[in-house]
């Protein structure tokens, strides 16, 4: 019997087989390694626990946060609120205050009235000059105050002049309470970057130069003529370090308003010194200005005065005016 000789060319193996066997080799390996059924869900769990607890912590934080804000928003809204009210009790406490504050003048001249009728005159100027005093301090400090206060102390200084106390303390407190009046009037608007201008010695050439948004720097008094007519358009008289201090702002030719031919209209007067006498002066405003009224002739019409300073005479006309500028009056004509 002849013996059977096998070759590496006999052993070699088709492509299709190599195919067949690879395939195979696979199917065992995920027939023996990977899970099946229960195996396999815990497999998938496990797989997919590491994502859900991520997903969880995300979760919490971003409820942890939500928390917070709701939180925060609530507290901001609280204290919002909190604010508020303190705010409008810190006010309704304030004005309390300032009505008491106001109420001290109101009492302190009653009792000077009283005083007074019953012969007590040193006690009776002692309470008109406390009242004098509380005035100075509700200025000082802008205390807001209604048109019925200013109303009251004018008519109650009307009846302390004929109880026959000095006339001079009762007009003192007249002139305060005009101070006062004049610090609580609001200031215009004025432009800025006003446009400063040199004017001509001589006013009569004034006229188009005075316009709004033009600045005066006035360094000396401005003598005027008797047809010195001044029309404004809001133009500022601004006074300078450089003015001589307590020296007017204008100087007319006379006190006369019968012998002044001219108005003076529409400007605004900042700083310095003013007196009023013998000048028919029409929509003009006043800011921070010395303003004095010797008892002449005078008109006033539409005149604002802002954180002025009053100064008048004891004379029946000078009662008058400062009880004008005290009521913040529209007009007042004398002469």
């Amino acid at each position: 019997m002849q013996a059977l000789e096998i070759t590496s060319e006999d052993m070699a193996l088709r492509n299709d087989d190599k195919v067949w066997i690879a395939d195979e080799i696979a199917k065992a390996i995920r027939e023996h390694l990977e899970p099946h059924g229960w195996r396999k869900l815990a497999f998938i769990l496990r797989q997919l626990g590491p994502i859900v607890a991520s997903i969880g912590v995300i979760v919490t934080l971003l409820g942890i946060t939500a928390g917070s804000l709701y939180q925060s928003f609530a507290r901001v809204d609280k204290e919002a609120r909190f604010e508020q009210s303190t705010t409008d009790r810190l006010g309704a406490i304030e004005e309390t205050l300032h009505a008491f504050q106001r109420s001290q003048v109101n009492a302190l001249l009653d009792s000077a009235i009283r005083e007074a009728k019953a012969k007590q005159k040193e006690i009776a100027n002692q309470h008109i000059e406390q009242a004098t005093e509380m005035l100075q301090a509700l200025t000082k400090a802008r205390v807001p105050a209604p048109e019925s206060f200013f109303q009251s102390i004018v008519k109650t200084l009307d009846q302390l002049r004929p109880t026959g106390i000095g006339d001079t303390e009762v007009h003192q407190t007249a002139l305060k309470l005009a101070d006062y009046r004049s610090s609580l009037q609001p200031a215009p608007e004025i432009p800025r970057n006003l446009k400063t201008v040199q004017l001509p010695v001589d006013t009569h050439k004034w006229s188009g130069m005075l316009v709004t948004g033009t600045k005066i720097q006035m360094d000396n008094s401005v003598h005027l003529p008797r047809t010195a007519t001044i029309v404004g358009n809001g133009a500022v008289l601004n006074v300078t370090d450089k003015f001589p201090k307590g020296a007017d702002v204008l100087i007319p030719e006379s006190r006369s308003l019968a012998e002044n031919k001219f108005f003076i209209e529409g400007i605004v007067v900042f700083g310095g010194s003013q007196t009023l006498d013998g000048i028919d002066w029409r929509s003009t405003v006043f800011i921070n200005t010395h303003i004095r009224y010797l008892g002449g002739d005078l008109k006033l019409t539409n005149v604002t005065f802002v954180n002025c300073v009053f100064d008048a005479v004891p004379s029946p006309t000078g009662v008058k005016f400062v009880e004008y500028a005290a009521l913040g009056l529209p007009a007042f004509n004398a002469g």
